[in-house]
């Protein structure tokens, strides 16, 4: 009968979360809309995060959470951009959600009036043009937005939420970002949606230069890290 109740209430408090989503979302939209097309327009490469990492630690902060910067290290024993930020929300599991922060080498031709016209040195010391071609915008958009939602919703979930600002997710060379340092840190266990490439009890934050071990996996298959290989993905809604 406990069992019972219990399960009850954690449906209960869920429908009642997932039916306030919308409208919270809907009065965020056209904050996030202009905070994604600020952060197109002012893209940085791997290893030079500097802006885009304050930006989101900030957001984070103003959000209510605890927010730690400059995490991890590059493999020169340089310090890197990390971001991590915690919602401690009475006793339950520990949910970890992720963006990557850095923008690609390329030359945006795409003629939108948001379009980004930054040229930055790389590690060689060349310009080039920088762009976020691959979406690392709005990924930290939504987690904004998510952040936002969940602390106003607070009463209706309980647990730790770890939100990770990455970076240099394109270059692969981010040390101390994984298992260990996350650990040590911040949480000795948690759970987390992960990629289907991922064996074991593994899942690769930076592909397969960082590795995170953890108590429970969630896989979502996701056709994005999937590629091509779009007949593989699975919902994650439903994983």
């Amino acid at each position: 009968m406990k069992i019972s109740w219990l399960v009850a209430l954690t449906l209960t408090q869920g429908v009642a979360l997932a039916q306030d989503v919308p409208s919270l979302v809907a009065k965020q939209l056209p904050e996030l809309v202009t905070t994604y097309q600020g952060l197109h327009q002012k893209p940085e490469l791997s290893r030079y995060e500097a802006n885009t990492s304050a930006w989101l630690a900030g957001e984070l902060r103003s959000a209510g959470y605890t927010v730690t910067d400059h995490i991890g290290k590059y493999t020169d024993g340089s310090r890197a951009y990390g971001v991590v930020a915690l919602l401690k929300n009475g006793v339950g599991p520990t949910l970890l959600i992720r963006t990557d922060m850095d923008a690609l080498p390329v030359e945006e031709k795409t003629g939108l009036p948001y379009a980004s016209a930054v040229k930055m040195k790389n590690a060689a010391g060349q310009e080039v043009s920088v762009m976020h071609a691959c979406g690392h915008d709005l990924h930290m958009t939504t987690m904004v937005g998510v952040a936002r939602v969940m602390f106003a919703e607070k009463a209706k979930w309980h647990g730790t939420l770890m939100l990770i600002g990455q970076p240099a997710e394109r270059r692969r060379v981010v040390e101390d970002l994984g298992a260990a340092g996350l650990a040590q840190q911040f949480c000795q266990q948690w759970v987390c949606l992960v990629q289907p490439a991922a064996k074991g009890d593994a899942v690769g934050l930076v592909d397969d230069a960082v590795r995170v071990k953890a108590v429970k996996f969630l896989e979502h298959r996701a056709a994005h890290q999937l590629g091509v290989q779009n007949r593989h993905a699975v919902d994650p809604m439903r994983a």
